[in-house]
Formats: structure tokens, C-alpha cells, sequence
């Protein structure tokens, strides 16, 4: 209103979220303003920049008159509504100005070729494709082109829900309006149904990744861990070989001390006996050395009372 712009206001009816704003809505169809839109300094500071935009000489109540003619000529409201909605007909009663202040487009079926179009321009931006995917063939042998193919699926289930309602209407006189408005919305929840699983399969595929990752790192320390071991085995079996030489070492170094040690103490018993003996003929001749010595003395005094006459006869003999 300030800036005399060109504004169209799209609102669809899901974005109603109570009575009021349909009021409201109403109003400003009714009367280009909502009543107590603009109060205390919100409403002074719509009237100063009212001013500041050129409109001058007037007084606050004639200014706000003005801007609100300059939001009837500059804001169109665009107002979505699905009659197959049960609160249509009481919306229809309560704000009338809805219908008798707007220009009604009703918008019924659409051709197939344009839903075949608009299911085509909704979804061309969607990654259907992929590189390890392979795609059947055609009967002629061509690929198939995969999003004229979804936009074909698209209305296909489309217009078997309208063949659905139809003898829905035949067999139970029971109708259910089937709108473009109910085909867009069926895109736009394929669209988010593809990104909620393409989201699902990109964290499964975080975790797989990342498992894949910690396996791998297992993997690739087992290894290490297997080239570690072996150098240590064969350290380990060097070192049994040298212990086992050092014990056969030992081994043997102890028997040959056990048979030095039989050895002595077999000469300490022989030498221990043949002391004894030694002793034995010590003592025999020594007796009799003791029994011999009173005749040898008793041969030295008689060899002494002889004269050199008597031993020289002793020799001759």
C-alpha cells in the first residue's frame, strides 16, 4: 500500500488453522482492511511512512482511508479451495465475500495429456535413475525413459481412482470428489515419500559405509597383528632352540659332573681301603719288627764278643 507494489497473496485452505483468519480473510475482501490490524504505534508508524511516501496534507483518518484503497488496487488474493472438503459449504455461509468478492475459477478434470505435463514438470528434478541400475528394454529394444514412465504411472493410478469413485457412485451412491487439486497432492506426497526413503536409505547406507570402514580397520589390524606374531613366533622359536641347547648343555655338564663324582668317590673308598690295608701291614710289620728287635739285639752283642778270627770263618762257611 505504502510502495504501491503489485502483490498477489496465494492462500490455500489447509493454511486455515481456525475460524478466525477466514474472518479476517473475509474482511479484508469485504472491506480492504482487517479491523484492528493496525493499533497504538504500529498504526503511527503505517500513517508516518504513509507521509513519507507522499501523502501529504491529510489527517491520519484520511491517510489510512487512502492506503487502505491502495491495498484494494495492488493486493490480489488468490483463495484455493477443495469442494470436496466437508467445512466447504460452511465456509461458504460464514464468509461470503470468499465467493461474492472474488472471481470464481473452477477448475474441473484436467485432459491426460495435461496431467501426463504437469505430473512431468513436477518430477523431472527427481533422481529415478542410477548408474548400476539396469533398465528393461522396450519390445523395439530402446530404453525406457524413466520419468515419462513415472508421470505416465503417475496418472495411470489417477484415473483408476476416478474409475474407482465412479463405481463407487454406481454401486453405493456414494461419491467422493476426485480434483486436480487431489492429483497434485498425490505427486507432492510421492515427491516427499521419495525423499523420506532416499533419506532412510542414504543413513543406512552411512552406517553400512561405516561399518564396512571399521571391519576394514579390523581387518587391516589383524594383519598386522598376524605379521607381528609370526615375527615373534620365530623369535620365540629361536629362543626355545637356544634354551633347549643350553638345557642339553646343562644336561650333559651335569652328568659329566654325576660321573666325576661316582669316579672320586669309587677312588676315595678304593684309596679309604687301601689306606686301611696299608695300616694293617703297617701294624703286622711293625709287631714284628717289635718281636725281631730284642734277637737282633741280642745278634749285635754276640756279633760284638766275637773275634775277627770267628767271622772270617762265618764268611768262608
Amino acid at each position: 500500500g505504502v510502495k504501491g507494489e503489485k502483490i498477489t497473496f496465494i492462500f490455500d485452505e489447509s493454511n486455515a488453522l481456525g475460524p478466525a483468519f477466514l474472518e479476517r480473510m473475509n474482511a479484508l475482501l469485504a472491506a480492504g482492511e482487517v479491523p484492528g490490524l493496525f493499533e497504538g504505534d504500529e498504526y503511527t508508524n503505517l500513517i508516518s511512512e504513509c507521509k513519507a511516501g507522499g501523502l501529504q496534507g491529510l489527517d491520519d483518518a484520511e491517510i489510512f482511508a487512502r492506503f487502505t484503497k491502495l491495498v484494494q488496487q495492488n493486493l490480489h488474493i488468490v483463495f484455493t479451495m477443495n469442494p470436496a472438503n466437508p467445512d466447504f459449504y460452511n465456509r461458504q455461509n460464514s464468509s461470503p465475500a470468499l465467493f461474492n468478492r472474488c472471481v470464481i475459477d473452477w477448475f474441473g478434470d484436467w485432459p491426460e495429456e495435461a496431467l501426463i505435463q504437469v505430473a512431468a514438470d513436477f518430477t523431472k528434478d527427481l533422481e529415478i535413475t542410477q548408474d548400476a541400475f539396469v533398465p528393461d528394454r522396450h519390445s523395439k529394444g530402446d530404453p525406457v525413459l524413466w520419468h515419462s514412465t513415472l508421470a505416465s504411472s503417475i496418472v495411470a493410478v489417477h484415473k483408476k481412482v476416478e474409475e474407482l469413485n465412479s463405481d463407487l457412485q454406481r454401486l453405493a451412491c456414494r461419491y467422493n470428489h476426485i480434483t486436480p487439486r487431489d492429483f497434485l497432492d498425490f505427486i507432492n506426497h510421492y515427491i516427499g515419500l521419495i525423499a523420506e526413503k532416499r533419506a532412510e536409505l542414504l543413513e543406512q547406507q552411512r552406517h553400512i559405509d561405516a561399518g564396512l570402514k571399521k571391519l576394514k580397520d579390523t581387518e587391516e589390524q589383524v594383519a598386522d597383528l598376524q605379521k607381528g606374531l609370526a615375527v615373534n613366533e620365530k623369535e620365540l622359536l629361536r629362543k626355545n632352540q637356544e634354551a633347549e641347547e643350553k638345557m642339553s648343555q646343562m644336561v650333559k655338564g651335569q652328568g659329566e659332573a654325576e660321573e666325576r663324582k661316582t669316579q672320586s668317590e669309587k677312588l676315595t673308598i678304593l684309596l679309604s681301603k687301601q689306606s686301611g690295608e696299608i695300616q694293617e701291614r703297617k701294624e703286622k710289620v711293625s709287631q714284628e719288627l717289635a718281636g725281631v728287635e730284642p734277637k737282633l739285639q741280642e745278634a749285635k752283642k754276640a756279633l760284638e764278643g766275637m773275634d775277627k778270627k770267628n767271622i772270617e770263618e762265618l764268611k768262608s762257611l
